[in-house]
């Protein structure tokens, strides 16, 4: 399987991971959206690397919007696979 990373300003993330995961999939048992669940798992992607929660609050709202639904679709495609491998 590839590695699934993000990019920002040309920094990357730490790859997609069990955690990342499990805060997209507490913030949707609360009934949060995809963007605020995706959100979650940006922030904590970032997390340690050059890419501070001041640049990512400063990128513009299609670039967010757009890390964050990676994020999701993410979780989509995991959830899928755990389902067809049961």
């Amino acid at each position: 399987m590839e590695q699934r990373i993000l990019e920002v300003n040309g920094i990357i993330s730490r790859p997609w991971d069990f955690e990342a995961m499990c805060l997209v999939d507490d913030l949707r048992d609360e009934g949060k959206g995809k963007i605020i669940c995706g959100n979650a798992a940006v922030n904590y992607l970032f997390e340690g690397t050059a890419v501070t929660d001041k640049v990512l609050t400063a990128l513009d709202t299609k670039a967010k919007t757009a890390l964050a639904l990676k994020c999701y679709r993410w979780y989509g495609e995991d959830l899928s696979d755990a389902i067809k491998n049961a």
